[in-house]
This record gives structure tokens, C-alpha cells and sequence, in this order.
């Protein structure tokens, strides 16, 4: 989904996937810019709002003609269900 995105929304492009049994690893290249956490948005948490609205608005705003991936709701909710009866649920 990222390499899709990456085409429309200002995600990092993926450099490399990998995925076993227990982990999955991804390495994406870096985005220029600020992170959430730097001193800019912790002193004007207003600032950090609209920016993350925007970039939703941007997401929701994506031509999903091409989609890789449908939407994916009922595998989330058939897998959240099955985690939860074997106990790997999050606190």
C-alpha cells in the first residue's frame, strides 16, 4: 500500500520489505522535514493538528481507481477477532 501511496500522498518510498513468521520489516527512505515530536509542534500543538489534517485531507483525497489493495475492514476485524480468542490481544 505504501508503494502506492507513495505515488499520491507524500509516502516514503520503500526501499526494501521483508517478512517472517514473527516480524515484518520495512525500510523506507526519508521524508524531508520535521517529525511530531520536535520542539516546533510541541510548543504550538495547533500547528501539529492542521498539518495532520491536511495530510489527511490529502489521503481521503487519493484516486483509489488503481488500488492495489481493497478495502480490507473485514480481514481486520476477522484478525482482530482471532487474536483476541488465542489471547494475542493489546492491553
Amino acid at each position: 500500500m505504501t508503494k502506492f501511496l507513495y505515488n499520491f500522498a507524500g509516502c516514503p518510498k520503500v526501499v526494501h520489505y521483508i517478512s517472517n513468521e514473527t516480524n515484518d520489516y520495512l525500510v523506507t527512505e526519508r521524508l524531508a522535514g520535521t517529525d511530531a515530536a520536535s520542539d516546533e509542534y510541541l510548543e504550538e500543538p495547533g500547528q501539529l493538528s492542521e498539518v495532520f489534517s491536511l495530510s489527511l485531507l490529502k489521503l481521503h483525497r487519493v484516486n483509489t481507481e488503481y488500488c492495489p489493495i481493497t478495502n480490507g475492514l473485514e480481514k481486520m476485524v476477522i484478525r482482530a477477532e482471532r487474536n483476541y480468542s488465542e489471547g494475542r490481544e493489546e492491553l
